[in-house]
């Protein structure tokens, strides 16, 4: 069942899970995979995929102190259950750009 809420639609199952999504053609989009029997996922992906030489990174970037909220947590744990890695990079510019110096050296 879909229906309209405050600038948000949110699509109910019968098993009590809600999706909700500001986009309408999302919401259908969201309804016909799930009729189809897809597990949906819109939250908790990795804010960056990363592909080089045949090889996917996905990163999560934190500012620093930043903590992953519990769906972020929940799909870095399902990722990773199909040998996916999540990097979490949680010191901000600093971080990256020591990352980034030392990335260049290795080239």
């Amino acid at each position: 069942m879909m229906r309209q809420g405050k600038s948000k639609f949110a699509i109910q199952y019968p098993d009590g899970l809600t999706i909700r999504t500001p986009n309408f053609r999302e919401a259908i989009a969201i309804t016909h995979l799930t009729n189809q029997g897809y597990l949906v996922i819109r939250r908790g992906w990795p804010d960056l995929a990363a592909w080089k030489d045949g090889k996917l990174r996905l990163i999560e970037v934190k500012d620093g102190g930043g903590k992953l909220k519990r769906h972020q947590f929940q799909m870095a744990e399902w990722l990773a259950s199909f040998g996916i890695e999540v990097e979490i990079w949680p010191q901000g510019e600093e971080h990256m750009a020591r990352n980034w110096r030392r990335d260049k050296r290795e080239q």
